[in-house]
């Protein structure tokens, strides 16, 4: 069949477009008040609209898709109670004036060392460590006296019994003692069961002597209580 005019002038637009690198393009979609444009049957292989009737059809817009259902929230985990922690401590009255706590005792494994450790603190503060003392168990933080009464003395309860002025306290975290008191603040004054005392913080006795270099710290936080104590 031979080509019209108007087929072979596109055929030959097309070709050289080709050439170009250029990709023809077609509306797809009639655009309102355009002159009509001209039909050819033979290019129908190349993407170009057959007929009107396509025109129309092409220009319908596509079938929205039913949106998804939104999924159901996941239920809230309740959070778990608190849970109050409380450390067991070695409670041990010196005299009258001092009493102290040690978080990892002086028994048991090393406890020789410790021992020995705590007696030399203490003759540096100008006291003495009985050979026999062992000490009581006593907690610091509780929920009532009937919650820890198998479990040895509490803290309150032994301040009440021994009116100590002073107590030194052993520990890896003093601030987790007490929660409301500066980490940098190793001696202060507070209320343990209604009796009103001076606390020094410092390290506990099993870790100076796996690091030895913390030791001098130690000396530095005693200087305010060997004051009071002299």
């Amino acid at each position: 069949m031979s080509e019209t005019a108007g087929t072979g002038k596109e055929n030959r637009r097309r070709e050289y477009l080709t050439l170009m690198g250029i990709q023809p393009w077609y509306a797809k979609v009639a655009f309102e008040n355009a002159r009509p444009s001209p039909v050819y049957p033979e290019l129908s292989e190349t993407g170009a609209p057959e007929s009107p009737t396509a025109v129309e059809e092409s220009a319908s817009p596509p079938a929205r898709e039913a949106a998804p259902e939104p999924k159901p929230a996941p239920a809230p985990v309740p959070k778990p109670a608190a849970v109050v922690v409380r450390k067991p401590l070695h409670y041990l009255r010196i005299d009258d004036s001092l009493a102290l706590l040690a978080e990892d005792g002086w028994e048991g494994a090393g406890g020789a060392e410790c021992r020995n450790l705590l007696a030399n603190i203490l003759k540096a503060l100008g006291k003495t460590l009985d050979s026999g003392a062992a000490g009581e168990l006593a907690h610091l933080n509780r929920e009532s006296a009937e919650a820890n009464a198998e479990q040895g003395g509490l803290l309150e309860d032994l301040c009440q019994r021994d009116g100590c002025g002073n107590l030194l306290i052993f520990a890896y975290n003093g601030n987790e003692l007490f929660p409301d008191v500066s980490i940098s603040i190793e001696d202060f004054a507070t209320r343990i069961g209604g009796v009103s005392l001076r606390v020094t913080v410092t390290r506990g006795l099993r870790e100076m002597l796996a690091f030895p270099d913390l030791k001098k710290y130690c000396w530095r936080d005693l200087q305010r209580l060997r004051a009071r104590l002299r």
